[in-house]
């Protein structure tokens, strides 16, 4: 008998705020490379948005949340949804994401 893995998803806006998080992660880890900043380094919203930076425009949690950027060696943060490592597992198994 063939067990089949039974595959979750999350609700849009958390996906849509995981991958806003994902984005700043990226710009964090960009310019601390290109600055050689130290990885306890915190960027300004400054030093990451903009016409000519990182990413165009601030990032907004779909939901409200306030993104904190936190050191290049943290994943940034939010309000709402804590941080990318928060939502790496199945939270019924425990197992690691798909």
């Amino acid at each position: 008998m063939e067990i089949l893995e039974r595959r979750w998803r999350l609700p849009p806006k958390t996906t849509a705020c995981l991958s806003n998080l994902r984005a700043i992660e990226g710009a964090k880890v960009t310019r601390a490379l290109e600055y050689r900043k130290d990885k306890t380094d915190v960027p300004n919203d400054s030093d990451l948005f903009g016409a000519s930076l990182y990413i165009r425009e601030k990032l907004i949690c779909p939901l409200g949340g306030i993104y904190t950027l936190e050191g290049v060696d943290k994943s940034p943060v939010s309000s709402i949804h804590g941080d990318i490592n928060s939502y790496n597992r199945n939270p019924v198994t425990g197992s690691p994401r798909p």
